[in-house]
């Protein structure tokens, strides 16, 4: 538990920028109620800052789980906290930021599980305006940890870390880039491996690497130590002496030795071996992970501050209203703004001859049929929305402008065999257009 006591030459809280400030040097109680009251915490003693960071991060309330943490040694390297508090104007500011958009936050989260953290990792990356990076560290089961999250999961579980970011980008609350591919053990998922060179044959560990040389004259091929005649390199079948390699001789490759059973061979058995666990195991047995930097999508956002109550949430359609949907453009542009990412908008529009030609039941049907034909190539960080029955938008959030190209034409090509396979013959009975989504676009959304 924490416990704010005062520290020799300051006080214990105090007051700047029209911010208060508690200062916390001890990872025995905490006074929630005084935590509660102040606008940040100040961590003293670096020597606490895991053990408080995780007793705050876990608190229920999410006012309090999300509270602005700062540390004061500025040669500390620290992913846990909001960073150094210097006391300068961009930490005032930092600090106001986060409350704006905690002040935003509607849904609070329910019991410590894998969902509990992934609505208060949410939450963290909305209320920063970051990116979740990995960073290495020794400890971690899997090499790797996620700041903020390790607050949620033991380090030598950290493998159970990966299962909630899968989940969430699954979901599209994130997506992400590639940073590292890692290596699990079959048993415990852990990292931590040992490979080892065996003998095929008894699968000893006791072999011993010896070269072989190539003498180009004669063509004569034997390992090294054959080739030693008092104490010059002399060939053991033509008996010329050899002083170059590359010029008189080469090593091809090299020979094993077995000392248990004597095998000799030239390509050693490969075995990884658990630190964790003392599982062995094959190289094909290991399971392959990505290590990934995730940032929060215009969905993550709205699942951060209403959690399953979202409108992104709602199951009942798969499309958002346009009043939504218009939300949603608004923030990925404030999303553009602030991490240098392109997102897009396309749209698509069906004759207008060819829906007047149907009773509102039949719109309705091919209304579906189109969306679930659109939702079908989108990842779950893209949204869709209906505006009329012929007229259908798509937000494609941070995407490389050729990738959403190929992208707006697959959907074209597959709208358009949808309707002329039912209804006419003629291919051209949608049209598509994508444009850059900024602010001067928002206004004809």
């Amino acid at each position: 538990m924490l416990r704010v006591v005062n520290i020799q030459g300051s006080e214990k809280s105090f007051q700047k920028e029209g911010l208060s400030f508690a200062r916390i040097s001890s990872a025995e109680e905490v006074v929630w109620e005084e935590l509660n009251s102040c606008d940040a915490l100040v961590i003293d003693n670096p020597s606490f800052v895991s053990s408080i960071c995780s007793a705050v991060r876990r608190h229920q309330e999410v006012v309090l789980a999300l509270k602005p943490i700062f540390h004061n040694d500025p040669g500390l390297t620290d992913r846990l906290t909001d960073g150094y508090f210097s006391g300068a104007q961009k930490d005032y500011q930092k600090i106001k930021s986060i409350h704006e958009r905690l002040q935003m936050i509607q849904y609070q989260g329910a019991s410590l599980n894998n969902n509990h953290s992934m609505t208060r990792l949410t939450q963290y990356l909305f209320t920063r305006n970051i990116l979740l990076k990995p960073y290495n560290n020794r400890l971690s089961s899997i090499g790797y940890l996620f700041p903020f999250l390790d607050s949620y999961v033991d380090i030598k579980k950290q493998h159970d870390v990966l299962d909630i970011l899968a989940k969430a980008e699954e979901k599209g609350y994130l997506t992400g880039k590639t940073h590292d591919k890692i290596h699990q053990c079959k048993s415990c998922k852990g990292n931590y491996l040992n490979f080892r060179e065996t003998c095929p044959s008894c699968h000893s560990l006791d072999i011993t690497p010896k070269d072989l040389i190539h003498h180009f004259v004669c063509a004569h091929v034997a390992e090294e130590e054959t080739f030693f005649k008092n104490g010059e390199m002399q060939c053991p079948k033509c008996d010329r002496k050899m002083r170059h390699i590359g010029i008189d001789y080469d090593k091809p490759s090299s020979v094993y030795t077995c000392n248990c059973c004597q095998n000799q061979f030239q390509e050693p058995e490969m075995i990884a071996f658990c630190m964790d666990c003392q599982t062995e195991q094959n190289l094909d047995e290991l399971q392959e992970a990505v290590i990934r930097e995730y940032g929060l999508t215009a969905k993550g956002e709205e699942f951060a501050k209403y959690g399953n109550q979202s409108p992104a949430e709602d199951n009942s359609t798969e499309n958002l209203s346009p009043f939504l949907f218009k939300i949603l453009c608004k923030q990925e542009v404030e999303r553009i703004k602030s991490r240098n990412i392109k997102s897009y908008l396309l749209e698509y529009k069906v004759s207008t001859a060819l829906f007047g030609k149907f009773d509102n039941r039949t719109k309705e049907a091919l209304k579906a049929e189109i969306e679930k034909i659109i939702n079908s190539y989108l990842p779950g960080s893209d949204a869709v929305s209906a505006k009329r029955f012929n007229h259908y938008q798509v937000l494609l959030a941070d995407y490389k402008e050729n990738t959403a190209i190929e992208l707006r034409n697959l959907i074209e090509v597959n709208l358009n065999k949808l309707l002329s396979d039912n209804f006419s013959n003629n291919d051209n009975l949608i049209g598509s257009s994508m444009e850059l989504l900024n602010e001067q676009l928002l206004n004809e959304i």
